[in-house]
């Protein structure tokens, strides 16, 4: 695996601070390491609000060093503040200004956040995640 340049680009007030990673992932020991090198990086201001979650800018969040090597570049990561889809649109739109790329990425956030917000709804009615195989139906054609 070739090694790979990251944006991190963190929420907070507006000219948001962006920083450029370089990663390899023989030098990464685990995802903590990383984020709390990742925090590190954008200097001593940010030492006591550090980065509890990443988003890819497509919207799914980033759970393991291997979401980092797939196809984005640029992350969202946000600390104890909450990350609105306001925050996310200006974030894009400072990251690809008149782009019709940063509508098309906010769509795809809109998605991804709908899709996680009713699976978590889901869960939390108690509703069954498991998909059936469709074995051992009363399907008996041999």
């Amino acid at each position: 695996m070739k090694p790979k340049v990251i944006t991190v680009v963190r929420n907070g007030e507006k000219q948001r601070t962006r920083v450029k990673i370089l990663l390899n992932r023989r030098s990464v020991q685990s995802y903590e390491q990383l984020v709390k090198n990742i925090t590190e990086a954008f200097g001593p201001k940010w030492k006591n609000n550090k980065m509890r979650k990443i988003f890819t800018v497509r919207g799914r969040e980033v759970k393991g060093v291997s979401d980092f090597f797939r196809d984005d570049d640029v992350f969202i990561g946000i600390g104890n503040e909450q990350l609105t889809s306001g925050n996310v649109q200006e974030i894009l739109e400072e990251l690809y200004p008149d782009s019709l790329y940063a509508k098309n990425l906010m769509r795809e956030w809109e998605r991804t956040k709908k899709k996680y917000s009713m699976k978590q709804k889901r869960i939390s009615e108690g509703e069954e995640t498991k998909i059936d195989s469709g074995l051992g139906s009363d399907d008996t054609t041999n």
